[in-house]
């Protein structure tokens, strides 16, 4: 009998912590924690990650503020739920985004945040969850792939019935893959790991493996040596060299890195900052979620080395 011991809840990150150390997974409801000293608090960055340290922060008494580069809030919010069946995952942004009036929270997007501005608004703390872009691929022989980001936001962009190749067999690329099979192409997905999507919970995981391999998705594990020969893109799978002819798109699916470009200017004003979610280290909801409500609430509390 094997017992299924990692709950977990990525609309509750802190569901599966409750022997860790910690009195109150929601401070903002009750009064086991005192509230710290309040302290003046920026954010950088209006995805999920920068709304749940706010929505943290602004629950244990701190005034907060966020900012977003762009001129829309929500981040990678708006990539998970394009994929088919991925709408039940908008409340993950929704539920944290509508208590921030409650909690006195600002939002003021297009805005860059520069030196002068930071220390204009003269906060004690900066939270940075600028999030992550996707992480290039260099084919061998062959110009670079489109990333798997920019088809999510547009699939249109790849023609119907195509002969399509996703490199990456993540999360990311089984979920590019399934919205190009309802354009009739034809998709063959590449992973350099032993298993499809491992990170994936497994029930959502076997749904959507199901579904790729009856609409005629080919998956290949253990490949490498990914380059292009004239027309055709030759590979290795399993120590066996196999080709694919004239696939008419390639697509990259390999991952993000963090994206910590506004680093250089934060660190020129001196003032202490935390990294979280993606910019801290790229993730899914539950990793992100759980990094940036630890972060938000350990604003003002003196710091204890672990024992």
């Amino acid at each position: 009998l094997t017992l299924e011991r990692d709950v977990s809840c990525v609309q509750n990150p802190m569901v599966g912590t409750e022997f860790e150390s910690l009195d109150l997974a929601e401070p903002q409801l009750g009064s086991h924690w005192p509230n710290p000293p309040r302290q003046r608090v920026l954010v950088l960055g209006a995805g999920v990650s920068g709304i749940e340290a706010a929505r943290a922060a602004a629950s244990r008494g701190h005034e907060v503020e966020i900012w977003e580069q762009s001129d829309r809030v929500g981040g990678q919010i708006h990539l998970a739920v394009a994929a088919p069946d991925k709408e039940d995952v908008r409340p993950v942004w929704t539920n944290r985004w509508d208590q921030l009036p409650a909690l006195g929270v600002r939002v003021r997007t297009s805005l860059t945040a520069t030196a002068d501005a930071i220390r204009s608004f003269a906060p004690d703390h900066i939270l940075v969850a600028t999030g992550a872009r996707p992480r290039p691929f260099s084919l061998p022989g062959g110009a670079a792939p489109i990333q798997a980001w920019d088809v999510i936001a547009d699939p249109a962009r790849i023609a119907e019935g195509s002969s399509v190749v996703v490199i990456g067999g993540g999360i990311v690329g089984l979920e590019v893959a399934d919205m190009l099979i309802l354009r009739r192409c034809r998709v063959t997905i590449l992973e350099a790991g032993a298993a499809i999507a491992p990170q994936m919970a497994r029930n959502n995981r076997t749904d959507l493996e199901l579904r790729l391999r009856a609409a005629g998705v080919a998956l290949h594990t253990s490949v490498n040596d990914i380059r292009r020969e004239d027309t055709r893109l030759v590979f290795t799978a399993a120590g066996e060299t196999q080709a694919i002819d004239d696939p008419s798109t390639i697509i990259a699916a390999i991952g993000a890195i963090a994206n910590r470009d506004v680093l250089s200017v934060i660190e020129a004003t001196k003032i202490p900052f935390t990294l979280v979610g993606d910019a801290n280290v790229p993730g899914d909801f539950l990793t992100c979620l759980r990094d940036s409500w630890m972060a938000g609430t350990a604003i003002g509390l003196p710091y204890r080395a672990a024992t």
